[in-house]
């Protein structure tokens, strides 16, 4: 085997990543099945009966939405220095992004396999990087927007959430503030890392030297030569994206509409069960509801927020559904949002991974 084929994503990680999410999925299954005793596969069958599948077409294209404007924001960032991503391409480097994000905890596997897969596409690692980062920044700041325009439209939510929710209240809050804290700690990183530099040399060097005195590398020389010449690399891409500001307003938009498509999932989910709630109240109340469910899930470290996302979902929920309705409104819309995205983005990965595998083999 060779070098490069051993620097590739080890068949047992992810392996192992699906594992840890099944085994979340039968857990989340059994601690809402002790607080809603409702819920069984009979009422599945039940309620799928009651659901209008005509409300299934749009957030199915909410989700198609999602995965796609994913990959224009990263063509966006990714343009001004060279890597032209065109929509196939763009939606493939998405599609890896959420599929490894959904089996690792706080996203953290989605980002190197984008690099990995558009190195062996023949695109440089350092241009790949600056691209995931920037966009990555953007992703954040566009939560942050959304954020701004939830607390002018719906205060209540943010201000006194003990009186909106089906009880909760008191855990809830203290989990928003501090998945607000980690967001705005996310942000810092993303600037840091594109405006100072120097920083990030002595952060990553201070790294190396830690991790030498502990044996753990042995030429800390020629690591130190590596990192200068990425992060020399990676500077000139920043410097080049920073002198494209309409590239960063566009970037920042499409991760809204982004974020955008996938709040809505919940909104035609809603429909599917009660077609009469279709309007503009109901449907902000939604949006709303979930850019503070994004604000406090995004950045558990837990493999597609798989429990969390479940158990929030019955607390922001209560008023739009019956008790004995909400527990499966909370079922169709999490396989939208996440299981059949997860579905959709494995399907491209792995088809993704065989045409790399073919090709490299010519």
């Amino acid at each position: 085997m060779s070098k490069k084929e051993k620097k590739g994503f080890n068949p047992k990680s992810q392996i192992t990543g699906i594992i840890v999410l099944v085994l979340l999925v039968i857990l989340t299954y059994f601690i809402i099945r002790l607080n809603v005793s409702e819920i069984n596969f009979v009422g599945v069958k039940n309620t799928w009966h009651k659901f209008n599948p005509v409300y299934a077409i749009p957030a199915v294209i909410c989700l198609l939405g999602y995965i796609f404007f994913e990959g224009r924001a990263m063509s966006a960032v990714g343009k001004p220095f060279g890597l032209k991503l065109g929509p196939i391409r763009s939606t493939v480097c998405a599609c890896i992004e959420l599929y490894f994000s959904g089996l690792t905890p706080s996203a953290t596997g989605g980002q190197p396999a984008v690099v990995y897969y558009n190195s062996r596409d023949g695109l440089p690692a350092h241009k790949s990087t600056a691209m995931l980062i920037m966009n990555t920044m953007h992703y954040t700041l566009a939560m942050f927007v959304l954020a701004v325009v939830a607390i002018i439209l719906r205060p209540n939510l943010f201000f006194s959430p003990e009186t909106t929710f089906n009880g909760g209240g008191e855990w809830f809050f203290p989990l928003l503030i501090i998945g607000t804290i980690l967001n705005f700690g996310l942000l810092a990183i993303c600037l840091m890392l594109m405006f100072s530099q120097k920083l990030v040399r002595r952060i990553c060097g201070g790294g190396l030297k830690l991790l030498k005195k502990m044996h753990l590398i042995k030429s800390y020389e020629s690591k130190m030569q590596k990192l200068e010449e990425s992060l020399d690399s990676y500077s000139s891409c920043v410097l080049t994206f920073k002198s494209h500001p309409l590239a960063q307003i566009l970037c920042l938009c499409l991760n809204i509409l982004q974020r955008l498509c996938v709040f809505a999932i919940p909104f035609f989910v809603y429909l599917g069960f009660n077609p009469s709630g279709m309007t503009t109240s109901v449907l902000i109340d939604i949006l709303c509801i979930q850019v503070l469910s994004a604000l406090t899930v995004s950045t558990l470290p837990i493999p597609g927020g798989v429990g969390a996302s479940e158990l929030i979902f019955i607390s922001l929920y209560s008023k739009f559904y019956a008790p004995d309705m909400i527990q499966y409104g909370m079922l169709f819309s999490r396989f939208f949002i996440f299981y059949l995205c997860m579905i959709i983005c494995a399907v491209v990965s792995i088809g993704n991974h065989f045409r790399i595998t073919i090709l490299n083999r010519r």
